[in-house]
C-alpha cells in the first residue's frame, strides 16, 4: 500500500510541472543530514528570473531556521516566496495558464 502523498509534495510536483512546461528550471535543495537546515525547497527560474520558493500547506508556517535563511536571501538582495497554492505559483511567475484550457 502506498503512504499517501503531503499537501506540499503535490504542490512542489503540479509547479515544477507546470514551470517546465513554460520553458522554466526547477532545483529541489537537498534537507536532513546532507543539506542545510532552513533551505527553501527548491530554486526556479523562469525568463532570467530566479526565486527561492518554500512549499506549505495553507495554514504550515515558517521554521526559525527557514526563516533566517528567508532574511538571508532577501539581504542579499535575492527573492523568496512561500507558495501555498498552484494559483499563488502561476501569479508568481506570470504564467498564461488560462490560455490553455
Amino acid at each position: 500500500m502506498t503512504k499517501p502523498q503531503k499537501p506540499e509534495t503535490a504542490l512542489k510536483r503540479q509547479c515544477t510541472q507546470l514551470l517546465k512546461q513554460f520553458g522554466g528550471f526547477s532545483l529541489p535543495i537537498p534537507g536532513g543530514a546532507y543539506g542545510v537546515r532552513g533551505a527553501p525547497d527548491r530554486m526556479c527560474w523562469l525568463a532570467g528570473r530566479c526565486v527561492a520558493t518554500e512549499f506549505k500547506k495553507p495554514t504550515g508556517k515558517l521554521s526559525e531556521a527557514q526563516e533566517g535563511i528567508r532574511d538571508k536571501i532577501k539581504a542579499a538582495g535575492g527573492e523568496y516566496v512561500v507558495i501555498r497554492t498552484l494559483d499563488q505559483f502561476v501569479e508568481l511567475f506570470h504564467l498564461p495558464v488560462k490560455r490553455m484550457f
